[in-house]
């Protein structure tokens, strides 16, 4: 991975997102760059300038659109916040967009297992 990317994808996408850090929780103290995980290529990043949702990091696919993940706390919890999350999401998925949910209140070590495909191991 390029070093300014990665370090960019530290500074940026790993601060605290509400109850949980994307790079600590459920890992114990190491992050997925520790983990030699793949990191995200962009953190707030705005894929589609006509859907007006930001994805808190995105990872790029190629010549096919990206991969969106949001991470959702409490915040996400509430009936209308929840509808216009699916809303925006649905807008990005039927523009090709991939998207993972991360879910606060869950282990987010699990979460990641289910998504090897995007959180590879860097060689």
């Amino acid at each position: 991975m390029r070093p300014r990317i990665e370090r960019r994808a530290q500074d940026i996408g790993f601060r605290t997102f509400g109850l949980m850090r994307f790079s600590t929780v459920s890992f114990g103290n190491t992050s997925l760059a520790e983990r030699k995980l793949r990191l995200p290529d962009f953190a707030q990043h705005t894929p589609v300038a006509d859907i007006f949702v930001q994805p808190d990091f995105y990872y790029q696919r190629g010549t096919v659109p990206g991969i969106c993940i949001f991470i959702d706390g409490p915040y996400h919890d509430a009936p209308a916040r929840r509808e216009e999350d699916q809303r925006g999401r649905e807008a990005l998925e039927d523009r090709g967009h991939r998207v993972i949910a991360i879910s606060a209140d869950k282990s987010l070590a699990e979460q990641i297992r289910r998504h090897p495909d995007v959180f590879d191991t860097m060689c």
